[in-house]
């Protein structure tokens, strides 16, 4: 409510008229009380304590309301809820680290006192969260999940659990269910380890094999 400092509340006294207004200076800044609002003429902003945010005993949370059209509840443990005009809602807790964003078209955006932040889209239903070492991590809605390295390496975890890691460098490396896992070189050379110990290379120019299954050496 601007820059102002007012001390003690407003209230209605039941079965009395509200007296006319009264001027008070607050930092060279005139403030009128009237009833149960505060209005600031110099900014045009409204404070209110609504009927329906009234407590018997306890301390009234507070409505703000701003020439934008934005509100604004204050509550009295200090956290706040902002509504603006276009619909999206913000939850802030009453040390400010915990900010929850709910937007129009029902994405939301939650922030921790961590610094983690998780972005939820809506429309396709996909996960992204960002941690403060710099980690990122997006789940889909199929399950897939994607992860992504602050040295730029990237780990992709399908639906059926095959690992693909994909290096900074361009690199590759694919770990499957069976234990088969196949390595991609910058060059595009593919080297495929098995279970049993069998090693596969395959180039450009040449396929080797060299162990099978019965400790020989292929060259294809």
């Amino acid at each position: 409510m601007g820059k102002g400092k007012l001390s003690g509340q407003v209230q209605k006294v039941p079965g009395r008229s509200p007296k006319k207004a009264v001027n008070v200076k607050s930092e060279n800044k005139s403030v009128q009380f009237r009833g149960d609002v505060v209005t600031s003429s110099e900014e045009g902003v409204q404070e209110k304590m609504p009927s329906d945010l009234k407590s018997e005993g306890k301390q009234k949370d507070q409505l703000v309301e701003y020439p934008d059209g934005r509100t604004e509840v204050i509550r009295a443990d200090g956290s706040k809820t902002i509504h603006y005009p276009n619909g999206t809602k913000k939850d802030v807790s009453s040390d400010g680290l915990s900010i929850v964003l709910s937007f129009f078209n029902g994405d939301i955006k939650k922030i921790s006192p961590n610094q983690k932040v998780m972005y939820y889209y809506a429309e396709t239903k996909t996960q992204q969260t960002t941690y403060p070492d710099g980690l990122e991590v997006i789940e889909f809605s199929n399950g897939q999940v994607e992860k992504h390295y602050p040295d730029g390496t990237k780990e992709v975890i399908f639906v059926d659990q095959t690992v693909k890691y994909l290096f900074a460098d361009g690199s590759q490396e694919s770990v499957f269910t069976s234990g088969v896992i196949q390595r991609v070189a910058t060059n595009g050379d593919v080297t495929i380890e098995h279970p049993n110990g069998q090693r596969e290379i395959h180039t450009s120019e040449f396929k080797v094999m060299d162990k099978n299954i019965v400790g020989t050496c292929a060259v294809v």
